[in-house]
This record gives structure tokens, sequence and C-alpha cells, in this order.
């Protein structure tokens, strides 16, 4: 990623911050690889979170590496808040789709 990309997706990411606390609820989605952490971004671009590191993101990163295509996942979790950045720590994820 380049400075200007990194840049401009910081600045996404304080934008479209939430709350401490907020739920996610059944939010479609896909994981990437962002150095080593995961991201979750929603199909519909309105959700992005660095994924905290739990059994749950394990399981996931698990799903991912054992994979050759992209995984279309459904979770559930709450959103945390540091040094001005939104973090996800997934409660609840299941598989919806892959795709070629």
């Amino acid at each position: 990623m380049t400075d200007r990309a990194s840049a401009q997706a910081d600045e996404n990411r304080r934008r479209n911050r939430v709350r401490e606390g907020t739920r996610v609820t059944d939010s479609v989605g896909q994981f990437d690889w962002v150095g080593d952490r995961l991201r979750f971004v929603s199909e519909d671009g309105s959700q992005d979170f660095q994924v905290l590191e739990n059994l749950t993101m394990e399981r996931v990163a698990q799903s991912m590496e054992q994979s050759a295509s992209k995984i279309t996942w459904t979770l559930s979790g709450v959103v945390t808040e540091y040094r001005g950045s939104n973090y996800l720590l997934i409660e609840h994820v299941t598989l919806k789709s892959r795709r070629q």
C-alpha cells in the first residue's frame, strides 16, 4: 500500500469510527491480512475494522489459510477503541460462501 493510500485508509477509519461497545450483528463481509493482523470489511464497505486476536479469529485465519478462494463470512461482535482507532472482538462467525 502506498503512503497516499495508507493515509486515505486512515482518514476513512477516523471518519467512520464508532463508539466503544457498539455491537456488530450479522455483518456480511470478508477478512484480509494487513501485515500480521486480520481486517474485516463489510460487503457494503460501511464497516472496516482491525480484528482483535482471540480463538474465533484464529479459526478464521486457519480457514483462510486452507482455502484458495475468497471466503465471505457473517459475523457478530463488539467494537473497541484504542488511540483513535476501532477494533473488532469477534464473538460469533459463520462461513457464508466461497468465491472462485
